[in-house]
C-alpha cells in the first residue's frame, strides 16, 4: 500500500472517530429483555471426579460441568447476549465498569461465562484452603499464569485490551475448573440466567443482536440467528430465541 493511501485511512479513520459521540449513560435508556431456549437433545453435563488432586478435604466428590444449563422447561443458561451492530455512532473512550470478579468457592470457576468490556479489571478471589494457579489463554488478547496460594482477593489486576469472545480462564492444577469471558469494546451485552432470561439496556435506536454459546467453536451447540431490534426510550422491547442441539448421536447397530 502507498504512502498516500495509508495517510488517507489514517485520516478517514480519525475523522471517523471525532464524528462518534461520547456514550452518555445519564441520558434515557431502553431495553431488549428476552429468553432463549433449547431446541433438540439435551447433552448430558460432563462430570469430573476430585479424586487424586491435592484438594484439602476429607473424601473425594463428582463437579458437573456447566456448558451445559438448561431447566425443565429448556431455557438456557451461559448464553452470551451482545449489540453486534447499531453503535457505530457511539465512543467509550470515557466509560468505566467495575471490576469482575472470578471466584473458585465450591471448587468452581463463577461466573462460568461473563461478559467484560476492554479496558475493565479482572480480579481473582481464592475461597478454598488449597493452592492453585489462574491461567488465562486467548487469541487476541495476551496469555498469563499467576500462582494462587493465599484466600482471599488477588492483588493482580487483569486488563484486556482486544475484543474476544470465548476468552479462557483456568486452573492447570484442578483442570474442571474453567471460565469462559467474551470481551467487548462496549458495555451492551449480558448473559442469560439459569431460566434463560436477559436484560440489556441501550439508547434508544435500531440494533443487531447477536448470541454466542460456549460450545459454538466445538460445533456442539448452535447459538440463536442474529436478531433486528428497534428500541425506544423508557420502554422494553421483548424478544425470543433459540438455541439448538448440534450434536449427532450414533445410529444403533444393527
Amino acid at each position: 500500500m502507498s504512502k498516500s493511501c495509508v495517510s488517507s485511512l489514517a485520516s478517514l479513520l480519525l475523522l471517523c472517530a471525532l464524528a462518534a459521540e461520547e456514550f452518555d449513560p445519564t441520558k434515557p435508556l431502553g431495553s431488549i429483555k428476552g429468553v432463549v431456549t433449547w431446541q433438540g437433545d439435551i447433552p448430558t453435563p460432563i462430570q469430573f471426579s476430585t479424586s487424586g488432586t491435592p484438594i484439602k478435604v476429607n473424601r473425594s466428590f463428582t463437579i458437573r460441568s456447566e456448558d451445559f444449563v438448561i431447566n425443565a422447561d429448556r431455557k438456557v443458561a451461559n448464553v452470551v447476549v451482545y449489540v453486534s451492530k447499531g453503535l457505530e455512532n457511539l465512543s467509550f473512550q470515557k466509560m468505566t465498569l467495575p471490576p469482575t470478579v472470578l471466584r473458585d468457592g465450591n471448587l468452581c470457576l463463577k461466573p462460568h461465562v461473563t461478559c467484560m468490556m476492554v479496558g475493565q479489571s479482572l480480579l481473582y478471589l481464592h475461597e478454598f484452603a488449597s493452592p492453585t494457579n489462574w491461567h488465562g489463554i486467548g487469541n487476541e488478547n495476551y496469555e498469563f499464569n499467576l500462582s494462587i496460594v493465599k484466600d482471599g482477593l488477588s492483588d493482580k489486576r487483569i486488563k484486556f485490551s482486544s475484543a474476544e469472545k470465548g476468552y479462557i480462564t483456568k486452573s492447570d492444577v484442578y483442570h474442571w475448573m474453567r471460565s469462559y469471558i467474551c470481551i467487548f469494546d462496549h458495555p451492551f451485552f449480558a448473559v442469560t440466567g439459569e431460566d434463560g432470561t436477559f436484560e440489556i439496556k441501550v439508547p434508544p435506536g435500531t440494533y443487531e443482536i447477536s448470541f454466542c454459546h460456549v460450545k459454538d467453536k466445538k460445533r456442539k451447540a448452535v447459538a440463536p440467528p442474529p436478531q433486528a431490534v428497534t428500541v425506544t426510550a423508557n420502554k422494553a422491547t421483548e424478544i425470543t430465541a433459540t438455541a439448538t442441539s448440534n450434536e449427532v448421536k450414533p445410529k444403533p447397530s444393527q
